[in-house]
C-alpha cells in the first residue's frame, strides 16, 4: 500500500498530473494575501471615458505623443514608460510620436509567435522601433485550467515588458526556468490607475509621474484586452492585460515573484505527509487516524501558505492531499476485506460454517430479502459473532459465579506475578490493599509470612500452614496452596488458594485443653479423694492432723467440689461453642443478682464487697440465661481473685436509647475493681483456695458468650497493683415498643 501510494504521488508530481486542486488552493491563498502594487508603478488607462473623449479605437497616435510631451518636462519625467499596445501599422502621427519617444526611456511591445504557421515576430513600425529604447514581448500564458497566473520572463528573442521596464538582469531569474507566477493586484482596489483623457485634459498634477514606471494600456472591456485572472470570478469580468503587466512589474520591484519549490523538496514534503497518514492508518484506531489525517492535511495547507506568504515559494498541497484522499478509501476497502476475513474465520472456528449462514441470520433478524441472505456481508458475520460472544459471555459469567462460590479464598496472578482475579472469599479476611487487580502478589505472600520464599516456583508442590491477622483483628489460620497453570501463550499463571482452618485449629486447641483437663486436672481431685478414703480414722496420725487441720471428710468434700466445678466449667465451655443459642427474653437485673449471689461467699472470704448500681428502668435482653449468668460469674470471680483485699467491686448497669425508630438500643454493663498483688496469700480463715494466676479458659469463655449474644466487650486490665481495672460489656436490648 505504501509503495503504491508513494509511487503514484511521485509520478503525479513528476508529470504534473492532477494540478487542479493545487491551482484552486493557490487562487484562494492569493486572494487572502491582497497584494498591493509598488508605489513606483502607475497605469495610464485607455478606458471608456478616454474613448468617448478622444474618439474611437484605435486612438490617433498624436494623443500618445501629447502625453509623452507633457511628461518630458524635468518635473514630470518618469523613470521608464512601457506601451502595452502593438503599433504594427504605419500612421501619419508616427514621426511625431517617435520624436517624443526619444525624450524618454520607452519600451514598445512586440508579439512573439508561439504556434506553427504564425509569424515568428510581430514588430512595431520601423520609425517607432528605432525611437524606442527597447522591445519586449507582452504574451500571456494560460495554465491547464485556462487561468492566467504567470508569465514567461523570456520568450523567443524578447524579455517580458515588465522585466525590461524594471531594468533588472534576466539572468537572475534563470534558476527555475523563465516561467514565473506573480501576485496579481486587484484591478479595482489595489492599483493606481489614471485615465488618459484626464491626463491630457490637465485634471491631474503631472508631477506624480516623476521617477515612476508608467504603463500605458487598454482597460476598456469593449477592447477585449481582458484575461481570466485570480480576481476575474469576483468581479464578473476579466483582468486587463496592462494590470497584469503592472502586477508583474510590482513583483519584480518588490522581489515577490513566486518561485516554484524545488522538485526534490516537493517530493519530500508530499511523501512525508503521506507517510504520516499511512502510519496513522496502520497504528491508530479509525477515530484517531481520522484526526491525524485531518491534522496532516491542515499542516500541509499551513506549510504551503507560510512558504507562499513569507518566502514567495509555491509548494503545491493539492498533490499530497489528492494522494491522501485516494489512500483513505483504498485503505477502508482493504480494512473492510480484512474485517470480513477475520469475521468469516471467527464464525468458522466457532462452528458456524457459511452454509449455516441463512438459518442463523434468519433466526436472529427474522425473514430477510434473498439478496441479503446470499450476500457475504460484514453485518451477517457480526450477528453470528455477537450471538457466539453472548454464549461465551454467559459461560464466563457462570464460571465467575462458580469461582465466587468456591468456599476457599482464591486468587489468580499472571506470569509477571500481577493479580488478575480475586474471589469474594479472599476479600472477607485479608486487607483490600493487598488484593487490588494489577498489583503484585508478593506483598500478600509477605503478609502471610512467606517472605523467605520470594520465588513463586519455590512455593509450589506442597501445602503450607500460614497465619495472619484479618481485617477484624482476629488471628486466622490457613492452608496455603499454590499451583502453576500453563496459559495459551506458554506463559505460567499462578492460582493461590487459602483454606481457612481457624475453627479447626480452635477445635483442636479445645480438644487439647479437654484432654489436659481430663488427663490431669480432673485426675488430681479424684486421686486425692481415693487417697483420703483409704486412711483410717483411728490412726493417731490422722487424729493429730485433725487437731491442726481440716477433717479428712472436709478435705474430701473440698476436692469433690473442685471436681464438680471443673466438670461444670467443661460443660459450659462445650455449650458456649454451640452453633446456636436458645435465646429467651430475660431481665438483666435478675441475671446480675444471680451472678452476685454466686460469688458473694468468695468475695466475703477476701473481705471484698460487690456494689451493684442498677439502671432506673428494668432492661430486657435476648439471652441464654445459664451461659450469660456463668459469664458474669466468671468476670466477678476474676475480679475477686485478682483484686485487692478490703476493696469494693463496682458493677453498673445503664442503657442507651435507640437512634432510629424500630431499632433496639444497647445495654451497658461496666465492672471495675482495684488490682491486687500478683501472688497475694489468701485469708487464713477462708475455705477457698488461693486465687489462680491468669484468666485461662474463663476469658475465652467470656468472649465467646458475648460474641454469640451479638455483643461487644472491652477489657482494660493493667498489671500494676493499685491500678483500676475496667471491663465494659455492651449487649443489644429488646425493643419492647
Amino acid at each position: 500500500m505504501a509503495v503504491l501510494a508513494l509511487g503514484t504521488l511521485i509520478t503525479m508530481t513528476a508529470l504534473r498530473w492532477g494540478q487542479s486542486p493545487g491551482q484552486v488552493i493557490y487562487d484562494q491563498f492569493h486572494r487572502w494575501q491582497s497584494a498591493q502594487a509598488d508605489a513606483q508603478v502607475v497605469v495610464v488607462a485607455i478606458d471608456n471615458p478616454t474613448l468617448d473623449t478622444l474618439g474611437g479605437w484605435p486612438l490617433d497616435r498624436q494623443h500618445y505623443a501629447q502625453l509623452l510631451s507633457l511628461l518630458a518636462r524635468p518635473a514630470n519625467q518618469p523613470r521608464a514608460i512601457g506601451f502595452d499596445l502593438l503599433f504594427l501599422d504605419p500612421s501619419p502621427s508616427d514621426d511625431l510620436l517617435a520624436e517624443q519617444m526619444r525624450k524618454h526611456r520607452v519600451v514598445l511591445a512586440a508579439e512573439q509567435g508561439r504556434h506553427p504557421g504564425e509569424p515568428k515576430e510581430n514588430l512595431p513600425v520601423l520609425a517607432l522601433r528605432q525611437a524606442a529604447s527597447a522591445l519586449a514581448h507582452i504574451n500571456v500564458n494560460f495554465e491547464s485550467d485556462g487561468a492566467l497566473r504567470g508569465v514567461q520572463l523570456r520568450q523567443g528573442n524578447f524579455d517580458h515588458l515588465s522585466l525590461v521596464l524594471s531594468g533588472q538582469e534576466p539572468e537572475r531569474y534563470n534558476s527555475h526556468g523563465s516561467y514565473r507566477r506573480f501576485l496579481q493586484i486587484n484591478p479595482f482596489t489595489g492599483l493606481p490607475t489614471i485615465s488618459l483623457s484626464d491626463v491630457l485634459s490637465g485634471q491631474l498634477p503631472l508631477p506624480l509621474f516623476k521617477d515612476k514606471y508608467v504603463l500605458i494600456g487598454a482597460t476598456s472591456p469593449s477592447l477585449g484586452d481582458q484575461f481570466p485572472g485570480v480576481y476575474a470570478g469576483q468581479h464578473n469580468a476579466g483582468t486587463p492585460g496592462v494590470v497584469m503587466h503592472a502586477s508583474v512589474l510590482s513583483g519584480l520591484l518588490q522581489g515577490s515573484l513566486i518561485t516554484p519549490l524545488h522538485r526534490a523538496w516537493q517530493h519530500l514534503l508530499s511523501a512525508l505527509a503521506l507517510v504520516i497518514v499511512l502510519l496513522a492508518l496502520l497504528v491508530f484506531s479509525p477515530r484517531v487516524e481520522m484526526a491525524v489525517s485531518v491534522f496532516t492535511v491542515c499542516l500541509v495547507l499551513a506549510t504551503s501558505w507560510a512558504l507562499l506568504r513569507y518566502q514567495h515559494l509555491w509548494f503545491d498541497p493539492g498533490l499530497p492531499i489528492m494522494a491522501i484522499a485516494l489512500v483513505k478509501p483504498t485503505w477502508a476497502w482493504r480494512r473492510g476485506e480484512m474485517v470480513l476475513y477475520f469475521l468469516r474465520q471467527g464464525v468458522n472456528s466457532l462452528g458456524h460454517p457459511r452454509h449455516h449462514l441463512r438459518s442463523s441470520v434468519s433466526a436472529e433478524s427474522g425473514k430477510a430479502p434473498r439478496w441479503f441472505l446470499r450476500s457475504d456481508s460484514i453485518q451477517q458475520y457480526a450477528r453470528l459473532l455477537k450471538r457466539a460472544m453472548g454464549r461465551t459471555q454467559s459461560q464466563l459469567q457462570f464460571l465467575n459465579r462458580l469461582v465466587s462460590e468456591i468456599p476457599s479464598a482464591l486468587l489468580a496472578a499472571d506470569a509477571q506475578g500481577l493479580i488478575t482475579l480475586v474471589n469474594p472469599r479472599m476479600h472477607e479476611g485479608l486487607p483490600a490493599g493487598l488484593l487490588q487487580k494489577g498489583k503484585p502478589v508478593m506483598p500478600l505472600l509477605f503478609y502471610l509470612g512467606l517472605s523467605k520464599n520470594p520465588a513463586l516456583q519455590q512455593l509450589t508442590g506442597k501445602d503450607r500452614y500460614v497465619s495472619a491477622i484479618d481485617i477484624q483483628g482476629v488471628l486466622r489460620h490457613y492452608i496455603f496452596h499454590l499451583a502453576e497453570v500453563e496459559g495459551d501463550d506458554a506463559q505460567p499463571w499462578w492460582i493461590l488458594v487459602l483454606t481457612d482452618i481457624t475453627e479447626m485449629r480452635q477445635l483442636q486447641l479445645g480438644r487439647d485443653k479437654t484432654l489436659q483437663l481430663l488427663s490431669h486436672d480432673m485426675r488430681t481431685p479424684v486421686a486425692s479423694i481415693l487417697a483420703l478414703t483409704r486412711q483410717n480414722r483411728s490412726d493417731p496420725t490422722l487424729i493429730g492432723q485433725a487437731q491442726g487441720q481440716a477433717h479428712p471428710a472436709d478435705r474430701i468434700k473440698h476436692h469433690a467440689n473442685n471436681l464438680l466445678h471443673m466438670m461444670d466449667d467443661f460443660i459450659f465451655s462445650i455449650k458456649a461453642e454451640a452453633p446456636e443459642y436458645a435465646l429467651v427474653e430475660s431481665l438483666m437485673d435478675s441475671l446480675v443478682d444471680e451472678a452476685v449471689f454466686q460469688v458473694k461467699d468468695l468475695a466475703q472470704g477476701r473481705h471484698m464487697r460487690v456494689v451493684v448500681q442498677f439502671d432506673d428502668d428494668p432492661q430486657f435482653i435476648l439471652a441464654d440465661q445459664r451461659l450469660l449468668t456463668r459469664m458474669l460469674v466468671n468476670l466477678l470471680v476474676n475480679a475477686v481473685r485478682h483484686g485487692q483485699a478490703h476493696t469494693d467491686i463496682v458493677l453498673r448497669l445503664s442503657h442507651q436509647n435507640p437512634g432510629d425508630p424500630g431499632t433496639g438500643g444497647w445495654l451497658h454493663l461496666s465492672l471495675s475493681n482495684t488490682v491486687g498483688e500478683p501472688d497475694q496469700p489468701s485469708d487464713p480463715s477462708s475455705v477457698h483456695p488461693a486465687p489462680m494466676k491468669g484468666f485461662g479458659l474463663g476469658l475465652e469463655f467470656v468472649k465467646t458468650v458475648v460474641r454469640k449474644h451479638a455483643g461487644q466487650i472491652h477489657l482494660d486490665l493493667p498489671p500494676q497493683p493499685g491500678a483500676i481495672a475496667h471491663v465494659h460489656l455492651k449487649l443489644p436490648l429488646v425493643d419492647l415498643r
